[in-house]
């Protein structure tokens, strides 16, 4: 018996992921789910594995006013 691999276009992986196409191509260019572009589209590997990727440290605000003012800082 053969495995049948699948995949579906950036829209459906999209509509899945809650997300916009732009980020699940985003997410293609960063290697964060599998998938493989024939000609000018991108087709992603079903059932999409997506890999968790790493958040930037916290900016760090000086003390020159880069903070906002909101209703909660009364």
């Amino acid at each position: 018996m053969v495995d049948v691999i699948e995949y579906v276009d950036t829209k459906k992986a999209a509509a899945f992921l809650g997300c916009s196409t732009r980020r699940v191509r985003a997410l293609l260019s960063q290697g964060r789910i599998t998938g493989k572009k024939e000609g000018v589209e991108w087709l992603i590997r079903w059932p999409i594995q997506c890999t968790f990727g790493l958040r930037a440290p916290l900016r760090k605000f000086s003390k020159a006013g880069n903070t906002k003012k909101t209703l909660l800082d009364n």
